[in-house]
């Protein structure tokens, strides 16, 4: 998938955790993925601590059947003390915008994405960096497929990636045909 590394860059900063500790740059981090979750949380929030295990029971269903060309989340913390941060993200199967660069980009993401509180979840195209699915319908979205069940979960990614840009929608349908055209020629 042809990832829009600028905008991921200018956005989320230049590097991202894939665990506690470990950076890597955030288009090496995101490279895979076909849309792009941002979820804004803290360790003190009481339906962030409900909400994250559902989450995360998401986001493991989904890395499993789409281990590629899937749905990579980023947490953008609210905590305040570094120890708060690591703790929390310590219990998340995901990336994280390190805490050193937070302050540099929160700000911004909660402004540009119109996070008004915690928790917030906004879906983003991968190609485009456009908003596929908005803070105010996910959580919504998320919570009632969890509740439903793995089918329920894959047809909801699956109405997410309906909802990317025509554009995107293209581009992806010529990367395709041309994948398609080279193997058959390498069969010839």
């Amino acid at each position: 998938v042809p990832l829009d590394s600028s905008f991921f860059n200018s956005s989320l900063g230049p590097n991202l955790l894939s665990n506690v500790g470990v950076r890597k740059t955030t288009s090496e981090t995101l490279t895979n993925a076909r849309l792009i979750g941002l979820y804004f949380s803290a360790h003190w929030c009481g339906p962030c601590r409900s909400f994250t295990p559902m989450l995360a029971e998401m986001y493991e269903h989904l890395t499993e059947l789409y281990p590629t060309h899937g749905l990579e989340i980023v947490f953008v913390s609210s905590d305040r003390e570094e120890q708060s941060f690591q703790n929390y993200y310590q219990s998340m199967p995901w990336k994280g915008i390190p805490f050193d660069q937070l302050q540099f980009v929160k700000q911004a993401l909660n402004v540009t994405y119109g996070v008004r509180g915690i928790p917030s979840f906004v879906v983003l195209d991968a190609v485009s960096g456009e908003v596929v699915v908005s803070a105010n319908e996910s959580r919504r979205e998320i919570v009632s497929a969890c509740h439903a069940g793995d089918l329920r979960i894959e047809a909801m990614f699956e109405s997410w990636l309906g909802r990317t840009p025509s554009s995107t929608l293209e581009l992806l349908s010529m990367l395709e045909l041309s994948a398609h055209e080279m193997e058959a020629e390498s069969e010839e």
